[in-house]
């Protein structure tokens, strides 16, 4: 049995979508998800869904205070590329902190809200 305070899937399937799939970090909004050239029915996803507060004792921005149940919820996590994911790690999260990821995922939430069913500046170029 792990001591992480992991994200059930439910948890992790919400974030993902809340965030159209698009990374939170406002310097990078990489897309995460593209169509496998090779099987119709598989696809590449560079996503995660990371701990702002860490899962486990020793993690970036643990918060000892935390309950099981916060370190788990939907308000500890936030959506990101695979690179960002690790990025908000290194140095035991220093450049990274809880209050500047809060602001990341609420802002990134607002940007996808009010660009719901809105068209992408960029055309889509179709490659032969």
């Amino acid at each position: 049995m792990s001591n992480r305070d992991d994200f059930s899937k439910v948890v992790i399937g919400a974030v993902g979508k809340r965030a159209s799939y698009i990374c939170s970090n406002p310097k990078c909004n990489n897309t995460t998800l593209c169509p496998s050239e090779k099987d119709e029915t598989k696809f590449i996803y560079l996503g995660t869904v990371a701990h702002i507060t860490a899962a486990a004792s020793g993690g970036a921005r643990y918060n000892a205070s935390l309950s099981f149940d916060e370190r788990k919820s939907m308000s500890n996590a936030i959506f990101l590329c695979s690179t960002c994911a690790v990025l908000i790690d290194k140095n035991n999260g220093i450049d990274f902190t809880v209050e500047l990821l809060m602001k990341w995922k609420k802002g990134h939430e607002e940007w996808v809200t009010s660009n719901l069913n809105k068209k992408l500046n960029s055309p889509i170029t179709i490659i032969d």
